[in-house]
């Protein structure tokens, strides 16, 4: 009887949330944009320790979360205040990872049409998609050539954290309904059976991506230029230069795959791509599908085909320049469906 009561108790705090969390969402206004910022306490910012932009989804697991205005509660900071109220099971887009002045992590979030902080502790890990190219586990489908995979794999990186899909990766075939069942083996079978990739693993075109996954859409970013291809240029005639192009991507929203030297760091050699995760104030941090280790975009490769700034602007870019492709997610699918 107690347990039956408990599971009642269960069952209608569930319910409760939810209705509120519906309540919520439709009480914001529609004219508020993704993009709104709001005025922090920059003495507060300052004390903080350290931040570094990213682009991930991550889930409230408390029964309620608040979304705060700055990285900290009221009793480290009077000034931070209450944006909204977050429930059990609403996700949130990761902007930027902050330890704050008494060495707590919070997140920048997108939640609500807003932009807070919460703590990291109340929502869920973000994704660990580490996954490699050379995996005995993907290597089961032979309809494209794996070692050679290293694009189709770092994109799928970036889709499994974007939160549009359901990650299973023990699923053979993604369920286009629900977007379950997501791993680098289901989305090279879907992306190849729609003439998106090839055999040999490439991308045949890097624009086509959300016609396989709704809502992942390819960009064009203009601040550095562009290529009259499916690339974007950034500057690298430094490391630095590297290093503030990818953090400004990720604050823009961006989910970037870098190309680089592959087989060689000649000018007409192969290429290389990783999936950028963060950049931090002294280094660019990917996934190498290589591998599927997390590493410096600088310590990427070995030999004569390791990266540095001196050559990954030889891969066929204008000189000082390297280029990335580029894309974006559509919030709500995230968010709200």
């Amino acid at each position: 009887m107690k347990t039956i009561k408990l599971f009642f108790l269960r069952t209608v705090l569930t319910i409760t949330l939810s209705i509120l969390t519906v309540i919520s969402v439709l009480l914001v206004p529609a004219n508020v944009s993704y993009a709104q910022t709001y005025q922090d306490s920059n003495d507060y910012l300052s004390t903080c320790k350290k931040e570094y932009a990213m682009r991930a989804k991550a889930t409230v697991f408390e029964p309620i979360v608040y979304l705060k205005s700055l990285p900290c509660s009221k009793d480290t900071c009077p000034d931070s205040q209450t944006l909204a109220t977050l429930f059990l099971g609403e996700k949130v887009i990761v902007t930027a990872v902050i330890e704050n002045s008494v060495s707590n992590i919070w997140y920048r979030v997108i939640a609500r049409e807003k932009v807070g902080y919460v703590y990291s502790g109340d929502v869920t890990p973000i994704p660990k998609v580490n996954w490699s190219q050379g995996s005995s586990t993907w290597k089961k489908y032979k309809g494209i050539n794996w070692s050679s995979a290293c694009a189709v794999v770092s994109i799928a990186i970036q889709i499994g954290r974007s939160g549009l899909v359901e990650i299973d990766e023990k699923a053979d075939k993604i369920d286009t309904k629900t977007m379950s069942g997501f791993n680098p083996m289901s989305f090279a079978k879907l992306a190849k059976d729609k003439n998106v990739v090839a055999s040999s693993s490439k991308v045949n075109d890097w624009t086509t991506i959300d016609t396989v996954i709704p809502g992942f859409k390819h960009e064009k970013d203009s601040k550095y230029g562009k290529k009259p291809t499916a690339f974007s240029y950034y500057p690298a005639k430094s490391k630095q230069d590297i290093i503030k192009a990818m953090a400004y991507y990720l604050s823009m929203g961006y989910y970037p795959i870098v190309e680089g030297p592959g087989s060689t760091w000649s000018k007409n050699g192969g290429r290389h791509y990783v999936a950028v995760i963060a950049a931090t104030a002294s280094d660019v941090r990917v996934i190498d599908p290589r591998d599927g280790k997390e590493k410096s975009l600088f310590s990427v490769g070995s030999g004569n085909n390791a990266w540095t700034y001196k050559n990954i602007e030889k891969c066929g870019n204008p000189t000082g320049y390297g280029c990335c492709v580029l894309y974006s997610v559509d919030l709500n699918k995230v968010l709200y469906q």
